[in-house]
């Protein structure tokens, strides 16, 4: 998957527009839904947290899930 936000430190100068590895630049921040869903379905959702410095990312953590039928409603569960 790629994005477009960078982390200075590791790209100082970074060429407007381009596309880079979400493995080496996380995502930092997002707005989320799955327009693809159907009612009454059951989904889940595995969010992976990372932490650390730019140049020294920990993906230790166990993901976080959200689960349930598209409905109103959803569970979060996690670590």
């Amino acid at each position: 998957m790629s994005g477009f936000k960078v982390f200075r430190s590791v790209v100082p100068q970074p060429i407007p527009g381009a596309h880079v590895s979400t493995f080496e630049h996380p995502v930092q921040s997002f707005v989320w839904d799955d327009f693809t869903a159907k009612l009454d379905h059951e989904y889940t959702y595995r969010f992976h947290p990372i932490k650390g410095s730019p140049r020294n990312l920990d993906r230790h953590d166990r993901p976080l899930s959200i689960q349930g039928p598209h409905r109103t409603a959803v569970q979060c569960t996690g670590a």
